[in-house]
């Protein structure tokens, strides 16, 4: 195969080969197989453990508008009493899932599928169920009746 230029080029699976080779070569070679020669693995770490933690502990900062909404809901039957006892229970589930900092090994630890994932597909779940419920509560009606009719 040759290239616009003339020259000789490699099916995009030889490429994909060689770059693979390209890295165990330099894993081999005790270089840095992400590419990034000059980078301390310390500083990688804690930009990890950092982005971590701050999605675990956005559950502090997401369980009041979650609670105020169960509430407001509740108190003034705007939609369904099922959705503010979701938004109660995403609260409840955010909030007790930022705890998950002072944890240091399994499920419960910083950034793990309980601790971050779960109260997230739960406020998820509930946002998405009440933009439906609204969306689906204001749609206009389409009448047809004495209204809609001219006069001549």
């Amino acid at each position: 195969m040759t290239g616009r230029d003339g020259t000789a080029r490699r099916p995009a699976s030889a490429q994909r080969n060689g770059r693979r080779r390209d890295l165990r070569e330099r894993r081999n070679a005790g270089g840095d197989p992400s590419g990034i020669s000059g980078r301390d693995a310390a500083i990688t770490s804690s930009m990890f453990e950092l982005g971590t933690l701050t999605t675990t502990l956005i559950g502090f900062a997401a369980a009041l508008p979650l609670a105020a909404a169960g509430i407001g809901v509740l108190r003034t039957h705007v939609m369904p009493n099922w959705l503010g006892y979701l938004a109660l229970l995403a609260a409840v589930v955010s909030f007790l899932g930022a705890f998950g900092v002072f944890a240091t090994s399994g499920a419960f630890v910083a950034g793990g599928w309980l601790m971050s994932t779960v109260p997230l597909l739960l406020s998820a779940i509930w946002v998405l169920a009440a933009s439906g419920y609204m969306v689906r509560e204001h749609v206009p009606e389409i009448t047809t009746g004495d209204a809609a009719v001219l006069q001549m």
